[in-house]
């Protein structure tokens, strides 16, 4: 079974230069797109044989049947079971390109150029998951769920968010699909960093390679319980806490300070609490002191005191 080749490509006359009023429409399509991308809104089956066939008269073929499956996994062993070769599965990635006919849509719409007729069918194909188009058959992956650390996607804004999900895949095409992907703040990460944290050990931490993943997995054991379960070493204890430090390859060390919340918890304890801190404060931390101080911070960021003798002589001031 061999893939269906694109046929009676155009050619495209290069437009050198932007009117203003061009120019200004470029965010509108672009969010316009984003928002496309991100739809999980599949069509009917009618107007799927509508997009399909389209697609295929356009090449001059007679369209075949049309198989609509829930993944594009799903898709790859259909194609195999009908006989497919490796070679031969080549998808048209369809919504996911949405980036790509955000740029065709604007110059088919916007500009006087000829030759972007055909670029029109992307934009009905962008309704559509991913798509292996076949003279033996076509197959349509639906598309899934995309969730986002922030919903709000906004070029002009600058507020495009990344997927990230807490609870379960961040992209999913639904249950123990294998083309679900998990991903914590925009990384990507193995199914069980999510799905089942418990399993994430100290050793699984440490024999991690990847930075970004290794800090998803810290976030998921739990900063504070990592910092006592690997042997973190005290760096200092004094009358405002205990300062940790664990060392992390090609990344900055992980520091936390322990305090004791000042409040009696209803059973009569005092509960401790580990707060992270920024190991390059005052050019190093090296004492609790000084890591107290360091959380102190202006509206941009900034420490609010120059050395943590100023926050503790304000301290004084106030008792």
């Amino acid at each position: 079974m061999s893939n269906l080749n694109q046929k009676n490509k155009e050619n495209i006359v290069m437009l050198q230069k932007l009117t203003k009023k061009q120019k200004d429409k470029l965010t509108e399509y672009a969010n316009k797109w984003i928002q496309k991308g991100i739809s999980d809104h599949f069509p009917s089956k009618d107007r799927v044989t509508e997009i399909i066939t389209a697609f295929y008269e356009n090449a001059g073929e007679k369209t075949p049947p049309i198989k609509i499956v829930n993944s594009p996994s799903e898709a790859i062993a259909l194609a195999k079971k009908m006989g497919a070769k490796p070679e031969d599965i080549q998808f048209a990635w369809m919504n996911h390109d949405s980036g790509s006919i955000a740029f065709y849509d604007f110059f088919y719409n916007e500009t006087n150029i000829k030759g972007v007729e055909a670029s029109k069918l992307l934009t009905s194909g962008a309704e559509l998951g991913w798509v292996l188009f076949f003279e033996e058959v076509c197959i349509v992956s639906k598309k899934p769920t995309v969730y986002f650390e922030d919903k709000h996607c906004d070029i002009k804004a600058g507020t495009v968010s990344v997927i990230h999900c807490v609870d379960g895949p961040a992209i999913d095409y639904g249950k123990n699909n294998e083309s679900n992907i998990y991903a914590i703040h925009g990384v990507v990460v193995d199914a069980y960093v999510v799905e089942s944290p418990e399993k994430i050990t100290v050793a699984d931490i440490e024999k991690e390679t990847n930075m970004e993943i290794r800090r998803v997995k810290i976030d998921q054991y739990g900063q504070s319980r990592y910092l006592q379960d690997s042997g973190a070493e005290v760096i200092s204890e004094d009358d405002f806490g205990t300062l940790y430090r664990k060392n992390l390859d090609d990344d900055e060390p992980l520091m936390m300070v322990k305090v004791v919340n000042s409040t009696q918890e209803p059973d009569g304890t005092f509960k401790d609490y580990f707060i992270r801190v920024d190991p390059n404060a005052f050019g190093g931390l090296k004492t609790a002191r000084q890591a107290i101080a360091s959380t102190w911070r202006n509206e941009d960021g900034s420490l609010m005191f120059e050395n943590p003798d100023e926050y503790c002589d304000q301290l004084v001031a106030q008792s």
